[in-house]
């Protein structure tokens, strides 16, 4: 999908969010930031972002990033990477496409977007995606996107079903 670009949300907005100041994030963003980024279900996992920040600062260029469309000059969700590449050079994606966007290729224009900046890390061997068992739609997207998938191991707060792509 044209148009459609990733735009790092950055340390300070990712701070701000974890701290629950919506407004304070939203000023250090060069795009309108929807309120659902706000939502107070939202700020254990931007703390999550902003723990990872104070253990690297080089976090902020994998972390969060908004779905920008620039044609219709709107944010219609996020994407990004749950952390820098571990030791082994694995990187896992997440993203999330606010459900009046889904079904238009947001998600997948980003998906494709975050393995390409995957491709060119030369520390990323393997990026994952991490998801649940009735998640049908991102199931087949990751498929489609060239994942596969592996066995489950213990991930926290599952079921799971982990999906692998070879970056090399």
């Amino acid at each position: 999908m044209s148009g459609v670009r990733l735009l790092p949300l950055g340390e300070v907005a990712i701070r701000a969010l974890a701290e629950g100041d919506f407004a304070g994030a939203a000023r250090s963003v060069p795009v309108p930031l929807p309120p659902f980024f706000g939502r107070p279900e939202w700020v254990p996992g931007w703390g999550r972002a902003r723990a990872r920040l104070d253990a690297d600062p080089r976090a902020a260029a994998w972390l969060a990033h908004v779905i920008w469309d620039e044609h219709r000059q709107l944010v219609v969700g996020r994407a990004g990477f749950h952390d820098l590449p571990d030791p082994a050079g694995r990187v896992e994606v997440t993203y999330g496409v606010e459900p009046e966007y889904r079904r238009q290729g947001y998600a997948r224009a980003a998906l494709k977007q975050l393995l390409a900046r995957s491709v060119r890390a030369p520390e990323v061997v393997t990026v994952r995606a991490v998801i649940r068992p009735d998640n049908v739609p991102s199931r087949r997207l990751v498929a489609q996107c060239g994942f596969v998938e592996v066995p489950a191991h213990d991930e926290p707060g599952g079921p799971w079903v982990v999906y692998e792509f070879d970056a090399r």
